[in-house]
């Protein structure tokens, strides 16, 4: 994990793979205002390579186990895309630590995503062996982001994680269904959602 700036903390559960715990350096603008505190999943970025299990406790843990060696009692969380199960179970389950919730393209049931195009699609690449083209399309037809931007993600996400960690990802968030635990989060909460 990585820590920057001063102020009430800000822990970052950002999109796995693609962020990491280096990318901390791109929030000059957070980092203003608040201590900003990036980690990087379990088999991603620094994080030791060899970790292939995904349940979402597991995950949920290692969130906290950052914030407990960061030292914060209380923060606020922002997760994106497939971090928000893990910071809306993390924020339902420990109403007393996080102040305010704020999700960015996120989803509460993968199940509702298997059943599109998009989504067979994704399967049907990223079972194959070529991991850069699977990298390259879903940054550029999968994210919707500028075209811009998608050589640099995808060549990120190449680095930050291996095909088989990636495969065992969207394997377990299969079983990720944080549906139940939306009724117990309790504290202010920003869900926003790209176009």
């Amino acid at each position: 994990y990585a820590t920057k700036g001063s102020g009430f903390p800000l822990v970052l559960a950002l999109q796995p793979g693609i962020f990491n715990a280096q990318t901390i350096w791109d929030f000059d603008r957070l980092a203003g205002r608040f201590r900003v505190v990036a980690f990087d999943f379990r088999g991603m970025g620094l994080s030791d390579r060899r970790a292939h299990r995904f349940e979402l406790d597991a995950v949920i843990r290692d969130l906290k186990a950052v914030v407990d060696a960061v030292g914060i009692d209380r923060f606020a969380l922002s997760a994106s895309h497939d971090g928000a199960p893990i910071a809306i179970r993390y924020t339902a389950s420990h109403p007393d630590r996080v102040t305010h919730l704020v999700i960015l393209d996120g989803w509460a049931d993968r199940a509702d995503f298997e059943q599109t195009a998009a989504h067979r699609m994704q399967v049907a690449i990223v079972e194959g062996q070529d991991w850069t083209l699977y990298t390259e399309t879903l940054m550029s037809v999968l994210s919707g982001l500028p075209t811009e931007r998608v050589a640099g993600l995808a060549e990120q996400l190449r680095a930050n994680v291996e095909p088989d960690t990636w495969r065992a990802l969207m394997t377990a968030e299969l079983e990720w269904d944080v549906r139940s635990d939306l009724a117990a989060v309790r504290r202010p909460t920003l869900v926003l959602q790209s176009r």
